[in-house]
Formats: structure tokens, sequence, C-alpha cells
């Protein structure tokens, strides 16, 4: 893992999703309310893009199917064995940084 830039605060307004891609990987990086939050931007249901998902309160839901990730455990709650990784998050400076893996297999 490492500290990756991912985004400025001012880029992601509250309630909100963007993308981010690294390393062959594409992330969800959300502002619920203020606070930064970045997890695997795939859903491991049928591979839906996450990272184009909406926020419902604490979960951000996939836009194939409307299956519901939290944004902090990335526990899902359709089924409750599956879950996503979340990773880490600094700000710096206005800048948010992410504890990204480096490898596509996250």
């Amino acid at each position: 893992m490492s500290w990756t830039r991912v985004a400025r605060v001012a880029e992601i307004m509250p309630w909100t999703v963007i993308q981010h891609s690294h390393a062959g990987a594409k992330y969800a990086i959300c502002n619920v309310d203020g606070d930064i939050r970045a997890l695997h931007g795939t859903c491991p249901h049928q591979n839906g893009p996450l990272y184009q998902g909406m926020l419902d309160e604490e979960s951000i839901l996939c836009p194939l199917h409307a299956w519901k990730f939290n944004t902090k455990t990335g526990a899902c709650d359709a089924d409750v064995n599956l879950r996503i990784p979340v990773y880490a998050v600094r700000i710096e400076n206005g800048e948010i940084f992410a504890d990204l893996p480096e490898a596509c297999n996250a």
C-alpha cells in the first residue's frame, strides 16, 4: 500500500462520489457529509461501477442493482458475507491522499 493523491477536497462536494484510477483499478472517493472515504470502485456482485454510484447516508449504492455498501466498513447490506475493501484517507493542505494498493487485485 502507498499513499496516493486522489483529489482535492474542493473537488468533492458533500454527498458526492468521484472516480480515481490507480495501478489498473478504479476507486470510489466519497464525501459523506464532509467525511472523505475511499473504497474499492467495483461491486463484487456483477462488477458494477461503484464509483458511479450514489450515496445514501453512510452507504454507496451500486448503479446496476442498488446493492448498498457501508462506506466505513465495506459491508454489504444484501449479503452479510460480502464486503469491499476500504482504504485509509488523510488530508494535507486541501489534498486528499488514500492508502491504495500498488497492484490491481485490490
